[in-house]
């Protein structure tokens, strides 16, 4: 190895130590900021949702449209309930399949990746991920419903990331309120079934 390739691999390393060091003290400061006595305004922000949704979006239908355009957004999606709400006359295999397809339309069209779980206790039969569209199919695991694991998910992401969890489920709203904007299956559906 020539003397120039060993000097610029040591700045490679350097830089890289550089970066972990200063991910590390992000994710530090992050930590104590999530744990903050909460007063009367960090409440409010708290609770707040990550992405504000214009006034102008004055139905459910284009709040939904603007959030799944929202740059560099992740849709969580609790797979089985909105597979069953959009396609209730076929089986299950099919009818994840057919969410899978359709999501992967939408994120084609937008800038969103979506991230959905089926329920492994209902059926181990899972389409794929399609990486190249930016969706990844996951399959909770006994002991793990699939709600626990959506909102699982939803934690993983930093407060300031936008994230919109689709669901129809009142419990999964709540507890992600201040990580994630809430959107109703129905008028997710609507966005490509209508």
């Amino acid at each position: 190895m020539s003397f120039q390739t060993a000097a610029i691999t040591s700045e490679l390393t350097l830089l890289q130590q550089t970066v972990d060091s200063q991910a590390e003290r992000i994710r530090c400061l992050e930590n104590l900021v999530d744990h903050l006595p909460l007063d009367e305004t960090t409440m409010r922000l708290h609770k707040s949702p990550p992405i504000d949704v214009p006034a102008a979006c004055s139905t459910e239908l284009e709040e939904a449209e603007y959030l799944v355009n929202v740059p560099g957004v992740v849709l969580i999606l609790s797979g089985d309930p909105i597979a069953s709400v959009g396609w209730p006359s076929i089986e299950v295999a099919e009818r994840r399949g057919a969410l899978v397809y359709n999501v992967a339309r939408l994120c084609s069209r937008t800038s969103a990746s979506a991230q959905i779980v089926f329920d492994g206790n209902t059926s181990g039969i899972c389409p794929p991920s399609l990486y190249e569209y930016n969706v990844e199919v996951r399959l909770s695991n006994q002991p793990v419903s699939s709600d626990q694991a959506v909102h699982e998910l939803v934690q993983t992401y930093p407060k300031k990331k936008p994230v919109v969890l689709v669901t129809n489920n009142e419990a999964l709203k709540s507890v992600s309120v201040g990580r994630a904007n809430c959107l109703d299956t129905e008028f997710f559906l609507d966005l490509f079934l209508s």
